[in-house]
């Protein structure tokens, strides 16, 4: 991680020259900048653990002539998705890393995921002359966007217009939702289940662990046996496969086959406090303590490598291990061996959610451990995140709390205050 005055910005833990690129932070002064220069904004958007953009910083971003060309004729913006989930959920292009251009109003010109330096040289020289030589082509169509996002939200429920919407809020379109909404999103949710191996869609296989916890909660109302099928499946299959790590406990965040068997070495707060959750929970419904140990083992993967023990907050995540070398070590040589790095920021709503899922894991298994790594976890960010006027910031770093009114955040931890009385 490095950074220019007050801006920091995480680069690939690898050799690099990506910082000689000039990065600014979101913010208003860049956009004017856009403005007043004539140029196009190159906003970057990356994670701390992503894999490929590490790959991007080792090779398009530390050509020279790459360099030359965002430095002379862009505006570079460079965000984490992980501290600035607002403008990653504006311009992300599913997936990481992201590269939107845009107008000196934020408007997208054209966007792209990770591309090869040949070809980024090529689209970067395009979009400049484009944004130069047919400027006024460029505004007429984000008059033409901004025509048509004013006119959106006139459109009646029944007919939402192009904005994506995913199935299952389709399916809970009904001002007043009765129970026929549970049949339709299980009918949803059944439509992407895999017969043959568990989880949900085909490759990539992520795990989905509200779509989990959503046929836990069907199950313990009563919905038997197609439901406990796919949940046993996907539960099975998922900590049999290549997602689970064995040695250190915690499940990586997705296989890129659909059996499970290759995971991307990459480990998320978020995703393990929700499967640590949904395991000790299909434990307390089903009785099988291979689900109790999967919930057991992912709590000690918390505790031993995203705590910090001096503050009792969890780190947000843990980086892809590049060339697949410490998680195919045993456990006695990965204790000789460097792990792969911390994002140490501490995020709001992912430590509230961790929180949550501990509390659940007080009450079934009645191990007062659980209860106080949740409540250090709150207290941490009730005393170093939360304001009265603007209520939690989103994220903890530096010895600062940054990014006030997100509403994860704020949703999150008043979920977590309530369990904490429970």
């Amino acid at each position: 991680m490095t950074g220019k005055g007050k801006e920091k910005f995480i680069f690939s833990p690898r050799p690099n020259q990506a910082a000689q690129i000039r990065w600014r932070g979101w913010s208003s002064q860049a956009l004017r900048l856009s403005r007043e220069q004539g140029k196009p904004i190159l906003l970057v958007i990356s994670a701390s653990w992503c894999h490929w953009c590490h790959v991007m910083d080792e090779t398009c971003f530390s050509d020279p002539e790459v360099i030359q060309l965002i430095n002379s004729r862009f505006i570079p913006v460079r965000v984490d998705s992980g501290r600035r989930p607002d403008i990653n959920s504006r311009y992300n292009q599913s997936g990481w890393p992201t590269l939107a251009f845009l107008t000196h109003e934020g408007e997208v010109v054209a966007s792209t995921t990770y591309i090869p330096t040949e070809q980024l040289k090529r689209l970067l020289t395009d979009i400049a002359d484009l944004c130069g030589s047919s400027a006024n082509k460029v505004k007429e169509a984000v008059r033409e966007i901004q025509r048509l996002r004013q006119e959106r939200p006139q459109a009646r429920p029944e007919e939402p217009g192009p904005q994506v919407i995913s199935d299952v809020l389709e399916v809970m379109r009904p001002e007043e939702p009765g129970p026929q909404v549970i049949s339709d999103v299980l009918e949803v949710i059944g439509e992407s289940y895999d017969r043959e191996y568990g989880g949900f869609g085909w490759e990539s296989k992520f795990p989905y662990a509200d779509a989990l916890a959503f046929l836990l909660t069907t199950l313990a109302d009563g919905y038997l046996e197609a439901v406990d099928n796919m949940l046993r499946t996907t539960l099975d299959a998922m900590s049999a496969g290549g997602m689970y790590d064995r040695v250190e406990g915690g499940f990586f965040r997705y296989s890129t086959a659909r059996d499970w068997s290759v995971p991307h070495y990459e480990k998320m707060l978020a995703d393990n406090a929700a499967l640590m959750a949904v395991y000790a929970n299909a434990f307390l419904l089903t009785g099988e303590e291979g689900y109790k140990s999967v919930a057991k083992d992912v709590c000690s993967y918390l505790r031993a490598v995203l705590l910090d023990r001096q503050t009792g907050a969890f780190a947000g995540s843990q980086d892809a291990d590049e060339h697949e070398h410490y998680y195919s070590l045993g456990a006695a040589k990965r204790a000789n061996n460097k792990a792969p790095r911390l994002d140490r920021a501490v995020y709001t709503d992912q430590n509230a959610a961790a929180a949550s899922a501990l509390l659940r894991m007080f009450q079934i298994f009645d191990d007062p451990e659980y209860r106080s790594m949740a409540a250090a976890a709150l207290d941490f960010v009730w005393w170093r995140l939360w304001d009265s006027e603007s209520g939690p910031s989103h994220y903890y770093e530096d010895a600062k709390p940054r990014l006030s009114g997100q509403l994860a955040d704020a949703s999150s931890l008043l979920s977590a205050c309530m369990d904490s009385f429970l």
